[in-house]
């Protein structure tokens, strides 16, 4: 074996080793003790965190994210949730703040108007607080933390899912392989494939947070 090839193979072993260990910090810091991280998850989670780390915008979303993160931070914990919650926004909206779609949602958390209502946000033709960086952070700890609470705090990659895909479809696939994890239920099909590319995006979005070094950021 040549010295490049050992040399790559090395390299190649401690950026994987690397990569598992970040990746355990970020599901242990959500609190995730059900999902068992298999190969094809772990191909999508490094896939994100690739594409992510190479998008031209990595530095403004980096800009945005540090402005709102004390707010976020904050509307967290005090929902009882881990910040780690925050990179909903970073794969959401990159952190825009007047983001929207073509469904209907808005704002950094990309609510639509009936779920922003249902947590106390006024939208209608006077007024729309999805827009509001506090009000619907805010809004959205308190909607993330009903999730959690719906699917256990040992699942949030289930509530995550859920923020994605609604919470009926991700029971539905709970209803067809009880007791699987999120990940098993990717595996199986049963979860919808936005949500199945939606939650490694948010994985690897915590994954650069908490090393903004490694990616020039910091």
């Amino acid at each position: 074996m040549s010295l490049a090839l050992l040399a790559s193979l090395l390299l190649s072993t401690a950026a994987a080793d690397t990569f598992d260990a970040d990746l355990a910090q970020v599901l242990a810091r959500l609190g995730e003790i059900r999902s068992t991280v298999t190969p094809r998850a772990r191909e999508r989670i490094r896939a994100q965190l690739e594409r992510m780390g190479k998008h031209p915008a990595l530095r403004e979303t980096w800009g945005r994210k540090k402005q709102a993160w004390p707010a976020i931070s904050r509307a967290l914990g005090q929902a009882g949730l881990p910040e780690e919650f925050g990179y909903v926004a970073w794969a959401e909206s990159w952190f825009i703040a007047d983001a929207a779609s073509s469904h209907g949602s808005r704002g950094v958390w990309q609510f639509m108007p009936e779920t922003a209502r249902k947590y106390g946000l006024r939208v209608d033709a006077s007024a729309d607080e999805r827009l509001d960086a506090d009000k619907s952070t805010r809004a959205a700890a308190q909607y993330l933390a009903m999730l959690l609470g719906h699917f256990g705090r040992g699942a949030p990659l289930l509530a995550l899912a859920a923020y994605n895909a609604g919470e009926s479809k991700v029971w539905g696939a709970l209803w067809r392989q009880a007791n699987a994890d999120f990940f098993a239920l990717c595996e199986q099909g049963v979860i919808p494939e936005e949500a199945a590319t939606y939650v490694p995006r948010i994985l690897a979005a915590a994954i650069i947070g908490s090393h903004p070094e490694r990616y020039g950021l910091e």
